[in-house]
């Protein structure tokens, strides 16, 4: 079940400090990346960046799990600076919002 988080817009200035964050978890923080998102249950994370009209970057947060996603182990070191990356660079503008169509195509076909 995919679940859509929120929807975030980049702080000024943060864009660069963000996008260099995800390059790291693609690459060099993959394997560790994909560890704790194990452990926190879920199959897949997905953050897309969309440059708005007015000018500004946003970016929307989804999760992929059989019954849910249990929060990051604190104790981890790459759950925290992930964490500390989300507060900088990142202003809520959205509450939790809902996946209204989720199609996907058998393996099977």
């Amino acid at each position: 079940m995919m679940q859509f988080s929120r929807l975030f817009e980049i702080k000024p200035g943060k864009l660069d400090t963000f996008l260099k964050w995800m390059e790291k978890l693609n690459n060099k923080y993959r394997g560790e990346a994909l560890m704790t998102l194990q452990e926190e249950g879920a199959k897949s994370e997905i953050y897309v960046l969309f440059e708005g009209k007015d000018g500004k970057y946003y970016v929307a947060g989804f999760n992929e799990s059989k019954s849910g996603v249990k929060r990051g182990n604190p104790k981890l070191p790459i759950n925290n600076e992930h964490n500390q990356i989300k507060e900088d660079c990142l202003k809520i503008v959205s509450e939790p919002g809902q996946i209204l169509l989720e199609l996907r195509v058998p393996e099977s076909l």
